[in-house]
């Protein structure tokens, strides 16, 4: 029997990236997408074999109405992108048959996703981060202000000086959900990976070269990265926390070599077109062999496009060229991670779901 998946929200490039891997290399994979914009019926990537508009659903109307597509389309994997929603749908598995059971459990989730939780958890396994400032009084500059539970750079302020945290510490949005750290400055890396029952079963490592916004956002820009550290923090985490499904760690490398872990995203991550472009299937474990060839490992960039384009303009602001320069002296080995002129629906989606 065939196997099918449920992706969404089909108008994010994570989606619609995962879609074309699956797609190109499991065709016979039935893949069906959803979207909460009525647009999106037409105008949506062509790697999806069916398309389901949830739009006007509330919240607990829309997990019943996946629970029903799941159901009544005898779906096996579900692979949800929104970051804000799948720890609910971690929470909730029972409504989605055996979809999620990919997935590890959600206190180990909610380790893993709560900043503060994995600084815990980190400290107790001797695994350096950056140093959590537990009174306002402690902080000194620069520093970071982070939601404790929201991926990448999202909600993400800068603090340079005191002048800044008065302001901050006096909004109406500074709540108990923050958090307060060191800023670490280096080189910005991720181990991208996808594990079972605290095993880590594929790796792949890369750095950032670009990032919007560019003063600390997520990668729009990056290439692949060697570094045995990352490896062996990631490992103690996932047998800790017994693990299964993806999950992405961040670091930052600093000028000494030390490796900082910054989080972790216990989820599908933003630049997984990095591994896969270069030979990592992270979906192996859950579809199996491949029905066609996965090219060997490479040498790939991958970039997202057109995002990429407005972070070179901020960098040029910026006085920082670097980045640009990269970029052009590796054009050939440079890939974008949703293709204009092989899915232009797919990519005009991705800047109709921003608009």
């Amino acid at each position: 029997m065939s196997k099918s998946v449920l992706i969404g929200e089909i108008s994010s490039y994570k989606a619609i990236v995962i879609s074309c891997f699956i797609k190109t290399y499991y065709p016979s994979v039935k893949i069906y997408g959803y979207g909460f914009n009525k647009h999106f019926s037409k105008l949506h990537t062509k790697y999806v074999d069916h398309f389901f508009n949830l739009n006007g659903t509330g919240e607990q109307k829309t997990d019943l109405k996946l629970s029903g597509i799941i159901s009544e389309y005898d779906i096996q994997y579900f692979f949800p992108v929104d970051s804000s929603h799948i720890g609910k749908y971690i929470k909730n598995r029972n409504l989605f048959g055996n979809a999620l059971d990919y997935m590890g459990s959600f206190e180990s989730y909610n380790i893993l996703d709560n900043k503060a939780g994995l600084t815990e958890l980190a400290q107790r396994l001797g695994i350096l981060t950056p140093k959590t400032f537990k009174t306002l009084d402690e902080v000194t500059y620069p520093a970071v202000v982070k939601p404790v539970n929201l991926s990448s750079s999202t909600g993400v302020i800068y603090l340079r000086d005191q002048k800044s945290l008065e302001k901050l510490s006096s909004h109406s949005q500074w709540d108990k959900n923050l958090i307060i750290q060191e800023y670490v400055s280096g080189q910005g890396a991720g181990l991208s990976t996808f594990c079972h029952q605290g095993k880590i079963l594929i790796s792949y490592g890369h750095k950032r070269i670009a990032e919007y916004p560019v003063t600390g956002g997520s990668s729009v820009y990056r290439e692949g990265f060697i570094n045995e550290q990352m490896l062996r923090i990631a490992v103690p985490i996932i047998q800790y926390t017994n693990w299964s499904g993806f999950a992405m760690f961040e670091f930052k490398i600093k000028a000494d070599e030390t490796t900082v872990l910054i989080e972790v995203n216990p989820r599908i991550w933003g630049s997984i077109n990095q591994g896969l472009i270069n030979g990592v299937n992270y979906f192996g474990f859950l579809l199996g062999l491949p029905e066609r060839t996965i090219p060997p490992s490479g040498n790939l960039n991958s970039y997202l496009s057109p995002l990429i384009y407005l972070a070179f303009i901020k960098y040029l602001f910026r006085m920082d060229l670097l980045p640009l320069l990269t970029f052009l002296r590796n054009h050939r080995r440079n890939s974008p991670d949703i293709c204009l002129s092989d899915d232009p629906k797919g990519w005009a989606s991705t800047i109709m779901r921003q608009l």
